[in-house]
């Protein structure tokens, strides 16, 4: 593969601101973990069944979803990619990550499971972090890119990506139509997008701050935005830049659809939430006068798509 698909390399990244034993040997730590995973798809493909699923959440009636979970467990990014690497989307494949951040996941991702060139952008620049991944991949025989972008408009080629992939990143993107319609420009025509966020605006903690639930519901931007200051963890940050979208979920669907087929449609559910609308009905009844229960209730969304056949 070419050593590099942007149309042009040159330019400088400019930074924003950016003890006790125990007493029985059972299958405890590593171990545990282990069954836990392996014990994963089977509760996954048991509550994605329509009728263990309209059981569990009748909010999602309607919709096309392929795969759900209670919890998250069995669909969680790394199953997406279990799936794609199974049908050999990822060896020797060009990868693009749409928000890439520091780059945490990209030898676990995709260095482990032999991707040939990896190219990550970010609205924030990491320079020093870029670096050190760049030298990794290039001591596995992995060539490594990274730019400062915002995702709607990409000095990539056209049909020069195998898989666009993008993780927490789509709730926070205000350019949704271009981003998405740029991810299809540059996928090959077998290419995949595959993209894993939330919480979604709507949902409990939506704007990432989770102890304060639906507050940013409930009280004035301003307060609320006070509150997240309180509570700290560097989301307040993201609040101050305007950095969620607001979209539904409904949204996200219909954005998605105009530029991908989809392919695999996954949901995991807010298990905070309906606790929530268990032990305080009558707020819930004030949430539900303005918000859908497929907003207020949906953590997390995985799709898997292909591009549309007429570009």
């Amino acid at each position: 593969m070419a050593s590099t698909i942007f149309e042009s390399e040159s330019g400088t990244l400019r930074s924003r601101r950016s003890n006790a034993r125990p007493r029985r040997k059972f299958a405890t730590g590593s171990r545990l973990r282990e069954a836990t995973r392996s014990f994963a798809p089977a509760y996954r493909w048991l509550c994605s069944h329509p009728i263990v699923r309209n059981r569990i959440a009748p909010w999602l009636d309607g919709v096309p979803i392929h795969d759900f979970s209670p919890t998250g467990r069995g669909l969680g990014p790394e199953d997406g990619l279990k799936r794609l690497e199974r049908e050999g989307r990822i060896e020797g494949a060009t990868v693009l990550i749409m928000g890439v951040g520091r780059g945490p996941e990209v030898g676990s991702y995709w260095l482990d499971r032999g991707a040939s060139h990896v190219v990550g952008v970010d609205l924030f620049a990491y320079p020093n972090d870029w670096s050190v991944l760049r030298t990794e991949a290039a001591v596995r025989g992995t060539n490594a890119d990274f730019a400062l972008t915002d995702g709607s408009r990409l000095a990539v080629r056209d049909a020069s990506v195998d898989l666009v992939f993008s993780q927490s990143v789509l709730e926070h993107v205000l350019d949704l139509d271009s981003f998405l319609a740029e991810s299809a420009r540059v996928l090959g025509e077998n290419g995949r997008f595959y993209a894993y966020f939330g919480p979604l605006w709507r949902s409990y903690g939506g704007p990432h701050v989770g102890a304060l639930a639906y507050d940013h519901l409930l009280v004035g931007d301003d307060a609320y935005l006070e509150a997240a200051r309180q509570v700290g963890g560097g989301w307040e940050h993201w609040l101050e830049e305007g950095l969620f979208n607001r979209l539904r979920f409904d949204d996200y669907i219909d954005k998605l659809s105009q530029h991908f087929e989809i392919e695999r449609l996954g949901v995991v559910a807010s298990t905070a939430g309906q606790e929530y609308r268990a032990r305080d009905p009558h707020t819930w009844g004030r949430l539900k006068r303005d918000n859908d229960e497929r907003d207020l209730l949906t953590n997390l969304v995985s799709v898997i798509a292909k591009p549309r056949a007429t570009r």
